[in-house]
């Protein structure tokens, strides 16, 4: 909704011939439950077998940085594509920390139209502290 208020504010001030257009939502959303935080994007698996779409799912437990750094947690990271053509559909997360960045990476690879194999070839933050050489969403590419 904040998305579409601006967008009809922009349109209300706007010059004429520089309209925008609403290119719609993949209901990307976070939030916090006590410790964990718990964030998506895309269609869920029960969307997509209700509308009898092919699908496959991969799951992953991946550390949040580098283990062999002291705090990292482990999160639960869920991809769904399209098993024809690896086009992201999804993705689902839970963890203790930094989840809601790798929710927002695949959100921009969904919009981008990447693929799985793209994911893989993402060039991400690294440094021990924040990131694994092999970022969780690059371990979701690779699987």
């Amino acid at each position: 909704a904040n998305r579409q208020g601006r967008m009809v504010a922009d349109n209300i001030c706007a010059a004429p011939g520089t309209l925008r257009s609403y290119r719609g939502t993949i209901g990307t959303s976070v939030l916090r439950c006590f410790s964990y935080t718990c964030a998506c994007t895309g269609v869920n698996e029960r969307t997509l077998k209700s509308r009898g779409v092919p699908y496959k799912a991969i799951h992953l437990w991946p550390a949040s940085h580098a283990g062999y750094y002291p705090g990292s947690t482990e999160m639960l990271l869920k991809v769904l594509f399209d098993p024809t053509d690896g086009r992201v559909l999804g993705a689902q997360a839970t963890g203790k920390d930094k989840v809601e960045k790798r929710i927002d990476v695949i959100a921009t690879a969904m919009h981008s139209h990447l693929t799985m194999d793209d994911l893989a070839e993402l060039e991400l933050c690294y440094a021990p502290p924040y990131g694994g050489a092999k970022d969780p969403v690059n371990l979701a590419g690779m699987m």
